[in-house]
């Protein structure tokens, strides 16, 4: 595992590496199991998609199953071809699922957990559903972070972040400021301090030719 200072040596450290060091596979140039710690990781070192970003954040804990939520609309030519038709009233698009979904019934018990037990290692906030996903995989939007896990640990609230899959040019940097934001959320839930930031990576890769595909 690497350990970086902040995302401004990480990020900078990471695109080097997959640029030099990563694979070819199919039309993409990939690194396979990357895995780092950050550790003082901060909001203002990353350039996420504004204000879709923070809309995304907002819809994610609400608490409510929503879909296809509202920051969808910021970035329409990046979502809008993932969405499919809905059979409910209106056939109103939506997509084949939300973080907001998957997150709206579970953030609660993982907040409970915290504060239960400050020693707790089963504060985990699961995205992939293996009783769904798996029966989508090649023809359908499935979730590319796999889940999080939190630690209390000295007093305050550590983050390792699991993730299938990522576009590094076109994803990452939202990826991270949305799973950053999320930490900084949950401590503040729980009334102690964000700490250090982990991360494991499946395919992290760049598209030929530019890498700003949808596709994940």
């Amino acid at each position: 595992m690497t350990i970086y200072k902040d995302f401004k040596e990480a990020l900078g450290s990471i695109e080097a590496n997959l640029r030099d060091n990563g694979d070819k596979v199919g039309n993409t140039t990939e690194l396979v199991g990357l895995n780092y710690t950050v550790i003082y990781p901060r909001l203002e070192d990353l350039s996420p998609h504004q204000p879709w970003a923070n809309i995304e954040f907002e819809d994610r804990i609400s608490f409510e199953p929503r879909n296809p939520g509202n920051s969808w609309k910021e970035l329409p030519d990046v979502w809008e071809p993932m969405m499919e038709e809905s059979k409910s009233p209106g056939n109103i698009k939506a997509f084949s699922y939300t973080y907001a979904e998957r997150m709206a019934y579970h953030l609660g018990e993982v907040l409970a957990e915290l504060r239960r037990d400050s020693t707790s290692r089963q504060a985990y906030l699961a995205i992939w559903n293996p009783a769904v996903d798996v029966f989508r995989l090649g023809y359908r939007r499935v979730p590319c972070t796999l889940g999080y896990q939190f630690f209390i640990r000295d007093n305050f609230l550590r983050l390792h972040y699991l993730q299938r899959s990522s576009n590094f040019l076109r994803h990452f940097q939202d990826d991270l400021y949305l799973a950053l934001k999320l930490q900084h959320w949950v401590a503040d839930q729980v009334g102690i301090k964000p700490s250090s930031f982990s991360h494991w990576i499946g395919s992290l890769h760049i598209f030929t030719g530019g890498g700003y595909k949808h596709e994940q």
